[in-house]
């Protein structure tokens, strides 16, 4: 199931509310978890319910092991030895669901050999949710846990607004919000600010990103064929598949954020606006958010720690430049991996990590620093990161890596500069540089609400200031406006770009 569906909104979502309003009000705590969590397992189920065992037994596994940590004192070997078995159980899941198909692919061109072997389908959201449990279960081992119940992690990992395609929540942020009690509630002001997150989302989704999708995928899907594109309908579908996924994702993510306000749960921010990066460091800390934080938390981290440990203690050059680069580059190669199970999502990581390090030799340098001063270096710096983001994303949706790569090629002109389209339709131009102007230039949902706050938000943390956000007629009407263009569109409504990674 999917959130731009018949079935979730005007079905699931209405029961679920309805429900767990009933029990907020004459029930306790533990029941609307509970009816939270059997809500989710059947958004889980909709669509593969033979994988409803497997979420359960993930569950069930990363909990008993987490829960042995805070049992009683181990000694330091066997408190690891727990750990890595916790890892190896979850990474063992992700690989054989997710990779044993593209290995043995890439066993059978080796060898040159044929032979039929049933596919294994990728449950829905398994990469999310290893990436949370093996963080979660990092963070029960330093004892940054104290607390656990079997019903709150439960839903911590398996809460349906974040099952699917994330974010990736820390505990900190949704489990200790659950563990509160009276955490969960149904009231007027939760909803109208779900409400107006969900339109937009929905929005962003149905009406933008689905819409443009009909005029990339017949380009796409020629590159993959091996036909030639020519270089105009090569770099407008390049351009347009770079808004798609923007409005796809930051649409989910508005989606996601209003779901759990529903239920006066904050889900973090995943996505603040990462086009208007003017590095390509920017845009990793403005792109997937929580996953950037997972990345640098649990693999970053431990990897350069480790290098500057055994290799670091007695040079300067390994402590200050090889060591951070390599744990750069690694962590962006696990993270291309992690994105799809394809040689072009490996070259992905691979190109974005070595983009990272130039960028921080860039930084440390005389004519780096001379062109920060520069007064109009943001606009060049902007541009430059879109169109790296542009021409890598090729790369990214292409279907193979020797697709892309002769998709990137037509982009250069190596194969020439011929300016007709062979495909029947393309994304107007108008229409386009609107899209392009709305990403730039105008502020996103989050920023949008925020203008329109009244009073003074109690927390510090920027993220949750959008949480006062006061609604007026206005944006009733315009909620309303949005909500009846995204319906109209549910009929053509595509998977998310992110569902089955």
């Amino acid at each position: 199931m999917i959130f731009s569906s018949y079935s979730f909104l005007f079905f699931f979502l209405p029961v679920v509310l309805a429900g767990c309003y009933f029990l907020t009000s004459y029930g306790s705590q533990a029941l609307v978890v509970s009816w939270l969590i059997l809500a989710s397992l059947v958004f889980y189920a909709w669509d593969f319910p033979q994988y409803l065992f497997l979420l359960g037994s993930s569950i069930l596994v990363n909990f008993t092991i987490a829960q042995l940590f805070l049992s009683r004192e181990w000694t330091k070997r066997l408190k690891l030895s727990l750990l890595w078995l916790g890892i190896g159980f979850n990474v063992f899941l992700l690989g054989y669901f997710k990779y044993t198909n593209f290995f043995l692919d890439v066993f059978q061109d080796l060898a040159e050999t044929q032979f039929t072997f049933e596919r294994i389908v990728l449950p829905l959201g398994i990469s999310f949710i290893t990436f949370q449990q093996i963080g979660f279960l990092m963070d029960a081992y330093i004892g940054q846990v104290k607390d656990l119940r079997f019903i709150n992690y439960a839903l911590f990992i398996c809460f349906f607004p974040q099952l699917i395609a994330g974010p990736i929540c820390h505990h900190k942020t949704l489990l200790s919000q659950i563990n509160e009690p009276n955490s969960i509630s149904i009231n007027s002001r939760s909803m109208l600010i779900g409400s107006v997150f969900l339109c937009i989302g929905l929005f962003k989704k149905l009406f933008i990103a689905d819409a443009i999708a009909l005029f990339v995928n017949p380009v796409f899907d020629l590159a993959e064929s091996g036909k030639g594109i020519t270089f105009v309908e090569g770099w407008l579908a390049a351009v347009s598949y770079t808004l798609q996924v923007y409005f796809d994702f930051s649409g989910y993510s508005d989606m996601a954020i209003g779901l759990g306000a529903m239920f006066s749960l904050r889900i973090p921010v995943n996505f603040r606006s990462p086009y208007k990066s003017a590095s390509i460091t920017e845009f990793w800390q403005r792109w997937h958010i929580t996953l950037g934080d997972f990345l640098t938390k649990y693999i970053y981290t431990p990897i350069h720690i480790g290098l500057h440990r055994r290799f670091g203690k007695n040079s300067v050059l390994v402590r200050q430049s090889l060591a951070p680069s390599i744990a750069i580059l690694l962590t962006l190669m696990i993270s291309g991996f992690w994105h799809g199970a394809g040689f072009q999502f490996i070259v992905f990581g691979i190109i974005h990590g070595v983009a990272l390090i130039v960028h921080r030799f860039w930084q440390r340098s005389t004519i780096g620093r001379r062109f920060a001063s520069w007064p109009h270096w943001i606009l060049v710096a902007r541009t430059m990161t879109f169109l790296f983001i542009i021409v890598t994303l090729v790369i990214f949706r292409a279907g193979t890596l020797q697709a892309g790569f002769s998709y990137v090629q037509t982009l250069f002109g190596l194969h020439g500069f011929e300016l007709e389209s062979s495909v029947g339709r393309k994304l107007p131009i108008v229409v386009l540089s609107g899209l392009l102007l709305w990403i730039h230039l105008l502020p996103n949902s989050q920023e949008l609400m925020q203008r329109v706050t009244v009073g003074v938000p109690t927390e510090n943390n920027a993220d949750w200031k959008w949480y006062h956000f006061t609604p007026t007629f206005r944006w009733a009407v315009a909620c309303a406006f949005l909500l009846v263009l995204s319906v109209a569109c549910l009929s053509r409504t595509q998977e998310l770009i992110y569902y089955h990674f």
